[in-house]
């Protein structure tokens, strides 16, 4: 996969303490539904493509950064996570 992706701009992403959340900044602002914690693997994709990786280079660093074994496909785990963020309108 050579595509890139970029963070909606009506999304805000950001580091608080320990977590990193999405933050609507757009028409969903007050909408509390649309603010998301991200789990660790969910933030890992998402700081890779914002250093304009492609899923393919976010899935060999993550492999490399876990030690991830055959057992899991870092590629898949990647696609999924930006299947996700697609349908949720996070990433373009």
């Amino acid at each position: 996969m050579s595509e890139t992706y970029k963070l909606n701009e009506e999304m805000i992403y950001r580091k608080i303490g320990e977590q990193r959340m999405l933050v609507p900044i757009g028409q969903h602002i007050d909408d509390v539904r649309s603010i998301y914690t991200l789990n660790e693997t969910a933030a890992f994709v998402l700081d890779g493509l914002q250093a304009e990786q492609t899923p393919d280079q976010v899935a060999e660093k993550m492999a490399e950064e876990y030690e991830l074994t055959s057992d899991l496909d870092p590629l898949k785990v990647v696609t999924d996570v930006i299947k996700d963020f697609r349908q949720h309108n996070i990433i373009l």
